[in-house]
């Protein structure tokens, strides 16, 4: 078995299983800055051009905000990957209809457990940073955990620790990828929603029998970023069972159980 991982920056990856292909989250261009601001520019750049990346088997999004639901990166994407099936909110569909993106292989994913081969994804809720539901009922922030084999890996694209969420996955978890932002007042202030500290997401990791993890959101917009020196010197200090990663945008690594 072959799985490699592929990091597109932010909470953006490819994974790559024996050539069937699995991309999640994939923001490669600056409309969050277009939108909102210089001042969210990317502090890092982009690896590869969306009209570039080929062979996509199925196209996961965890919830509708602009990095993680990206037009300007799915309209090429999904160009050069028609078969593609793609999976995400509700309101991620809304963002579809909006930008006029082809709507015909997307699932609203509340309840996917979606299997092909030796690969299968399911979906739970994620916390951003509450749990909340769209008009129609359906969760506004998912994760997934998809299983390659006998490897198990949760992407929750946005969360921080919840109970429901504990509930829902398995007891253990090969490879986490977890959003280590850090919520604070100030950030709030400027209408900026953060995720875990990272305290909080070593923690929680330990809590989970993670045996690898792999910080993301912490390196891609100044107002909205994480040292990763202070991530490493909690990490170090507290004496983990897991080990820490970490995979830069264009940078590709093979995922393995063992530690």
């Amino acid at each position: 078995m072959s799985l490699k991982v592929y990091a597109l920056g932010q909470t953006g990856y490819i994974f790559n299983f024996d050539e069937f292909k699995v991309i999640i989250d994939p923001y490669l261009s600056e409309y969050v800055a277009i939108k909102y601001g210089n001042h969210l520019k990317k502090m890092i750049s982009n690896p590869i051009d969306p009209s570039n990346i080929k062979d996509i088997n199925v196209i996961l999004l965890t919830h509708a905000h602009e990095d993680h639901c990206d037009p300007f990166t799915l309209k090429p994407l999904l160009k050069g990957n028609k078969s593609a099936k793609v999976f995400g909110t509700y309101e991620c569909l809304k963002v579809f209809k909006e930008f006029g993106l082809p709507t015909e292989s997307f699932q609203v994913s509340d309840e996917l457990n979606f299997s092909s081969s030796k690969v299968f994804i399911e979906s739970i809720v994620s916390a951003h940073p509450r749990i909340e539901y769209s008009d129609n009922y359906s969760s506004m922030y998912l994760g997934y955990i998809m299983r390659f084999e006998d490897l198990i890996i949760y992407h929750p694209g946005d969360t921080i620790p919840h109970k429901k969420i504990n509930e829902s996955l398995p007891q253990s978890i090969d490879w986490a990828f977890l959003p280590i932002n850090e919520r604070n007042y100030f950030r709030e202030r400027e209408g900026i929603i953060g995720n875990m500290t990272p305290r909080e997401a070593l923690t929680w990791c330990d809590e989970l029998n993670v045996r690898h993890l792999v910080p993301t959101h912490w390196d891609t917009f100044k107002p909205n970023s994480t040292y990763q020196e202070e991530i490493e010197f909690l990490y170090k200090k507290g004496n983990f069972n897991f080990d820490i990663h970490w995979i830069t945008a264009g940078e590709q690594i093979e995922l393995t159980k063992v530690k």
